[in-house]
């Protein structure tokens, strides 16, 4: 009887803490990670890995508290023994200036991935990767979840909008030379979900440079430019040779001022970038 009475407190020593774990994820072991691009940090921290970043790109500036991390390059781009020198397991990336780093990084025992993301699907698809790579799997559930509700809250406003109503919206990305988002940036597809048309969605590309002609025979009805000071957009604008005639110029439906990292970034705050684009192109017909 003793020994039988042993055997069962063995068994009951090794399955209760079995027991208390049930339905939890197994404890992760924890990764030092370095980013090489803004949109990476963004979501290193949007899933509760930021005390896992032991590194970042030097564009890297949200959350605030990602500032008193060590930089470790520039986007997109670093030295290998510079990287090696913080000692990480793993470095993230939206992309690479030299491919090679990745190669030299394996050489060196660190993985390197590379997750583009220049588009809403490939935004969620990068939070999928990263949840399964930083052990986080639910919290990449709860990030997909959130994005695609937000983004069908404001679908739910617009998508019975005839294409013909919809404003024209040119986006200025740069203005020397003149630089806008195409039909294959994920700007296009903001501008689109937030009830506007694009009018450079003809054009197969994601940023390029445009001839002032394009925007004037567009006639866009808005304009968007981040960055650019008020005080002096609406005068840049009318001293441009043939713009002062474009609709958007003429009913002072130009939109400064706004945040050109939450809309140059496809991280987390997507859904922000969204909604200030919807505000731009609904703001006086509300």
């Amino acid at each position: 009887m003793r020994l039988i009475a042993l055997a069962f407190l063995s068994l009951a020593a090794a399955i209760f803490p079995l027991l208390l774990n049930a339905g939890n994820e197994s404890p992760e072991k924890e990764l030092r990670v370095i980013s090489l691009s803004p949109s990476m940090t963004e979501i290193i921290f949007q899933l509760g890995r930021g005390k896992w970043l032991k590194g970042r790109d030097v564009s890297s500036n949200y959350p605030a508290e990602v500032l008193s991390v060590p930089v470790a390059g520039n986007f997109a781009d670093a030295n290998a023994e510079q990287l090696v020198s913080l000692r990480p397991d793993i470095v993230l990336t939206c992309d690479l200036k030299n491919p090679s780093l990745k190669d030299s990084l394996a050489a060196l025992g660190v993985k390197c991935v590379v997750l583009k993301i220049e588009s809403i699907d490939q935004y969620l698809a990068a939070v999928k990767e990263i949840g399964e790579i930083l052990s986080c799997q639910e919290a990449a559930k709860k990030e997909i979840s959130r994005v695609q509700s937000a983004i069908a809250v404001v679908s739910a406003k617009t998508e019975k909008i005839p294409q013909d109503k919809r404003p024209l919206v040119y986006f200025e990305i740069w203005d020397a030379p003149l630089m806008t988002a195409g039909k294959c940036s994920f700007i296009n597809e903001y501008i689109s979900i937030a009830g506007g048309r694009n009018i450079a969605a003809g054009t197969e590309k994601d940023y390029f440079s445009c001839s002032p002609e394009l925007v004037i025979s567009s006639s866009p009805e808005i304009i968007i430019c981040p960055g650019m000071a008020k005080v002096q957009a609406a005068d840049n604008f009318a001293r441009r040779s043939g713009w002062d005639k474009i609709p958007a110029v003429v009913n002072k439906r130009i939109y400064p001022e706004l945040s050109p990292d939450i809309l140059f970034r496809p991280g987390p705050r997507i859904t922000e970038a969204i909604e200030i684009i919807y505000n731009c192109i609904h703001k006086q017909a509300e």
